[in-house]
């Protein structure tokens, strides 16, 4: 089932506002990002403030989720 919300993101160097998309194979970032972070690479999730921050194999990455 499609879960989204747009966010401020950023992730491989890219960063924006998107909708995000909470999938089986991980976060698909849309427009204008066109990134997904795969679920298998994420690691060290924590939450800053409104934030979900964590690592991925492209690097660290940041959702604004609003919910803090």
């Amino acid at each position: 089932m499609r879960r989204g919300a747009f966010v401020e993101a950023s992730y491989a160097g890219r960063s924006g506002t998107a909708k995000a998309l909470l999938e089986a194979e991980g976060i698909i970032l849309r427009r204008p990002l066109g990134l997904t972070i795969p679920r298998g690479s994420m690691r060290g999730l924590t939450v800053d403030g409104g934030d979900l921050v964590g690592q991925a194999e492209q690097g660290p990455f940041r959702l604004g989720l609003g919910a803090g």
